[in-house]
């Protein structure tokens, strides 16, 4: 059911259970309005299905309860009394709030609008003062804001999928913790209180409406501790392969018993119950191994440890979780892991699931140039066409300044007098493909050192030109962009995804480390993650996606075979933050590794080297590399 139905339904239910009901004539000056509350009021009547797992935030929750309070307050202001072209309140919202509450943030002020006739001003929470009159939405850094969050918070232990509308010092606070509940709640508000003035009346300085999502409690337990009480704990960069599979477990418990279980990484000061996940430095992990596809999941000291010999099969522990928690379920006694408790298998791909068809860890004692070659689109040696902070040369060493060292690939950059060497490395015509996921774990260098990870198709004999920017730091360390390009007519035709005007904003990332206030891009290795099919172009860092773009009937320049790139450099006059006196003179970008997984989609192409090329690709006679 549509997240429209879901509001009027909600809707339908506050117009019988809010202030003013059943007062025909509209409130002035000081007259209060009357508040018949009903607390607990079913907006459907079918029963809940214990055995198949919901999404309350996708579809219309059942036995959704509404709670108002029964107090009556003074009636808010509405027009300016100065001005009755100006609404007294302005809308507020965070700065980082996503697309979708800005897009109903909007409605909402275009909604008071045409009620009032009037200007309705709207902005971020970082970009005014705070005033007398607002409506807020979200985490704002309003106290008001924090207050209604502690209000839904402490309305039940579990409240992630609950929302809440209340007027604290005159303020209108629409909050929830979870996304999609926030976005229900603005829509909520607007068709409630918003669509005509006798709506708006019904607001008054005592309103609290708090909407309480339906949940179904199961007893989950863990070494006799309840499953509430633990979180998930990971090494320092967490993958997504089998980071996608955490995000099943919290989703579902999120989302069906309505509470959260954190997850942190090994950096974070140990608690007495913890899922441990993978090689991790706790005791616990150390204790426990497993080796190859196989995987194992061992209750110790009342800590959970799951383990695989590889990323996959680690991620098939996992799934082997989240099946323990849904037979518990479905037998209605939940989840029981008892002390002691020991279970072992081994990952067998089956249809659908994902395989490891090429990598590169670089264990070796030098770069394996039979994958990586010299970039052939571009010169190798004297950058003639390339401007220098400086005024001196630039130089474009290829494959020649990198190194393998201690299990990593290195690629240096560095400033000679007033010249500047970068290096850059490629599987053109070694190894291409198209779709699936690939996970590059690496370090960045200090600022203002330049770096990019990069699929590009031209020269490859397809007659388009496209390119997907998995990074590009521009010479930062705590931020990257993304983007999409496509090239064509000799490189007279191009577009990114800078002229978009939604994904320009949706494509930046910004890092925070929630543990090291001090952390960068450059302090520590992590995990770079594609996630690439027929429809969508994804990323990822450390298991977390920041970046979705979804695919156009026009794009199928993006669904072609494409080869990776590395490039590492510093000293352009015009890319990124210029070099100055006193910044290092040589910069290391190391990796780790890289991986790539498909599906046994037909869709999904891997080209190599050992294995051949489509016709169409014209290799070159030899493979270059200095």
């Amino acid at each position: 059911m549509s997240k429209r139905i879901i509001s009027f339904l909600l809707c339908a239910l506050l117009l019988l259970s809010v202030a003013g009901c059943g007062k025909d004539k509209p409130v002035s000056g000081n007259k209060k309005p009357s508040n018949t509350s009903q607390v607990g009021s079913d907006i459907s009547s079918s029963e809940p299905d214990n055995t198949e797992e919901t999404d309350s935030t996708d579809s219309k929750p059942n036995n959704s309860a509404v709670k108002t309070n029964t107090e009556i307050g003074d009636p808010l202001p509405d027009v300016s009394e100065s001005n009755s072209k100006n609404f007294s309140y302005t809308v507020i919202r965070p700065k980082s709030s996503t697309t979708a509450v800005d897009e109903l943030a909007k409605d909402l002020r275009s909604a008071i609008k045409k009620t009032f006739n009037a200007t309705v001003k709207m902005t971020y929470d970082e970009t005014v003062g705070s005033g007398y009159y607002e409506i807020l939405i979200g985490a704002t850094n309003r106290a008001e804001s924090a207050e209604a969050k502690r209000q839904l918070e402490s309305n039940r232990k579990n409240h992630r999928l609950d929302f809440i509308i209340t007027v604290i010092n005159e303020k209108i606070c629409i909050y929830s913790g979870n996304e999609e509940m926030l976005q229900k709640a603005v829509s909520y508000f607007t068709e409630s209180f918003c669509s005509s003035k006798k709506a708006w009346q019904r607001l008054n300085t005592k309103t609290r409406v708090i909407y309480e999502a339906p949940l179904i409690s199961y007893n989950h337990k863990i070494a006799g501790k309840p499953l509430s009480s633990f979180r998930f704990v990971t090494p320092r960069a967490m993958e997504y392969i089998y980071g996608k599979e955490i995000q099943s477990i919290t989703n579902h418990l999120s989302n069906n018993q309505g509470y959260d279980l954190t997850v942190t990484d090994e950096r974070d000061t140990a608690v007495s119950s913890e899922i441990i996940v993978g090689d991790t430095s706790r005791a616990e992990s150390k204790a426990v191994t497993a080796s190859g596809d196989n995987w194992v999941i061992k209750e110790t000291g009342g800590k959970l440890v799951i383990k695989g010999g590889n990323s996959l099969s680690l991620a098939a522990g996992i799934k082997e979780l989240y099946s323990l928690i849904m037979a518990g379920e479905q037998s209605g006694k939940g989840l029981n892991i008892a002390k002691g408790f020991s279970k072992t298998g081994k990952y067998t791909p089956g249809k659908g699931d994902y395989r490891l068809v090429w990598n590169d860890e670089f264990n070796g004692s030098e770069l394996n140039h039979y994958w990586w070659i010299d970039y052939n689109n571009e010169k190798y040696g004297l950058q003639e066409n390339s401007s220098n902070v400086l005024g001196g040369k630039m130089y474009n060493l290829q494959t020649e300044a990198t190194a393998v060292k201690n299990g990593s690939f290195e690629m240096y950059s560095w400033r000679d007098g007033k010249d500047f060497y970068s290096s850059k490395a490629t599987t053109n015509y070694t190894m291409m493909f198209r779709y699936g996921i690939m996970e590059i774990r690496a370090k960045m260098p200090e600022a203002p050192g330049c770096v990019s990870i990069w699929l590009n198709c031209a020269g490859t004999g397809y007659g388009l030109g496209a390119e997907f920017d998995i990074l590009e730091n521009f010479g930062s360390v705590t931020s990257f962009a993304a983007n999409l390009h496509k090239w064509g007519g000799g490189g007279n035709y191009h577009t990114s995804l800078d002229g978009d005007s939604v994904y320009r904003k949706t494509k930046q990332f910004a890092f925070v480390d929630k543990l090291d206030k001090n952390g960068t891009l450059s302090s520590d290795y992590h995990v770079y993650t594609l996630i690439w099919n027929e429809h969508q172009v994804i990323q990822a860092v450390d298991g977390e996606i920041f970046f979705t773009y979804e695919m156009r009937d026009s794009d199928d320049t993006f669904r072609l075979p494409y080869y990776l790139i590395f490039g590492g450099g510093v000293g352009s006059n015009n890319y990124g933050v210029a070099w100055k006196e006193g910044d290092p003179d040589r910069f290391t970008y190391s990796v780790d590794y890289v991986r790539i997984y498909q599906t046994d989609d037909p869709l999904s192409l891997i080209y190599r080297r050992d294995t051949g090329f489509p016709p169409n690709v014209p290799l070159p006679a030899e493979y270059v590399y200095h």
